[in-house]
């Protein structure tokens, strides 16, 4: 292995997310914000970055437009998507003249000018040195799983935007499936479901926090939480309601099934070597869905194999890429 001292590289570990960007330097995470921007729809002009962006309303009329560059597992704005992380990474190296050493996880779903666009955007922004690692491989990696191992192991990563079920074995990707359901959708469902609640506003900000303090993949989870209370400061007519884990476990039952029959499908298109591997491993769980009460359980009893949830699971992407960026020759998967 190469020693990056003697180039005297600065080296990041960047995660690209639907929802977040996480940014790792030395272990530690430095940047931890919203993949957002807020532009001026005339000039172009960036206003806001990150979690600012992500917290102002936007309803797509107004002169100051909110962006989320990456939606679905895709590019969708390829400007504010150079934009945002041109920014991000200048926050994070500020004034320093030292060139960045960069590994960068992307999702599976990229086409192959998205991924060189994605490249070309970080060594625009500094790095002279850029791998890319498909977040599978990310995942697998900053829970502690040997990747290179003939052993069939099953990722189940929840983000925003998408869900990604992958199995990986021998340092490849042997069966993978994603689906457009994911946090992002969890969010609208609870957002249709306040709405239906006479006098109540209504945000997404509003249930986000709902999902947080009592999201629930099923009725039946150890720890139940107490009810989240929410309310509506209208001085004509203010109301309080309270939300429970079982009325949110209800409204996100169909989102939560056609997660599970992602994972079915794939299961199902696996040789018997690979299940008897994943009924010894178990299945993974990262991602923010990853923390919904009960979704190991569920699905535990829909398929019969163990699951497991990853420690930190928000952060297991960016981590396993930290591993990646100190180990660029050990891993062949990495994309220069």
């Amino acid at each position: 292995m190469t020693d990056n001292n003697s180039f005297n590289l600065r080296e990041l570990a960047v995660d690209l997310g639907t929802a977040n960007t996480r940014v790792m330097y030395h272990d530690e995470i430095v940047l931890e914000e919203s993949s957002a921007i807020m532009i001026d729809s005339e000039s172009g002009r960036l206003l806001l970055l990150g979690n600012e962006a992500a917290g102002c309303p936007d309803d797509g009329m107004g002169k100051n437009h909110v962006v989320w560059p990456l939606a679905n597992g895709v590019i969708s704005d390829f400007q504010a998507f150079r934009q945002m992380v041109e920014d991000f990474l200048r926050i994070v190296n500020g004034r320093s003249p030292i060139p960045l050493k960069v590994a960068a996880v992307v999702p599976t779903g990229l086409t192959e000018v998205e991924v060189r666009f994605v490249c070309d955007v970080l060594k625009k922004s500094g790095a002279v040195d850029v791998r890319l690692i498909y977040r599978p491989f990310a995942a697998a990696i900053g829970i502690g799983l040997d990747v290179m191992g003939p052993e069939a192991k099953m990722i189940v990563d929840i983000g925003g935007g998408t869900s990604e079920i992958s199995v990986i074995s021998s340092g490849s990707i042997v069966q993978m499936a994603a689906i457009k359901t994911a946090g992002d959708e969890f969010t609208r469902d609870i957002v249709d479901y306040i709405q239906q609640i006479p006098d109540m506003e209504n945000s997404s900000r509003m249930a986000e926090q709902v999902k947080i303090h009592v999201g629930a993949a099923m009725r039946d989870v150890p720890d139940a939480p107490a009810p989240f209370e929410l309310s509506n400061y209208n001085l004509e007519n203010p109301k309080t309601i309270r939300v429970t884990h079982d009325e949110v476990a209800d409204v996100l039952d169909n989102s939560i099934g056609r997660i599970e029959t992602a994972v079915m499908n794939v299961l199902n298109s696996t040789t018997p070597k690979v299940l008897e591997d994943i009924s010894r491993l178990g299945i993974h769980l990262v991602g923010g869905g990853a923390l919904l009460r009960g979704l190991d359980r569920r699905l535990h009893l829909k398929t019969g194999f163990p699951v497991h949830v990853a420690e930190d699971p928000l952060r297991a992407v960016v981590r396993g890429t930290s591993v990646a960026l100190r180990n660029f020759d050990r891993f062949p998967f990495l994309v220069s």
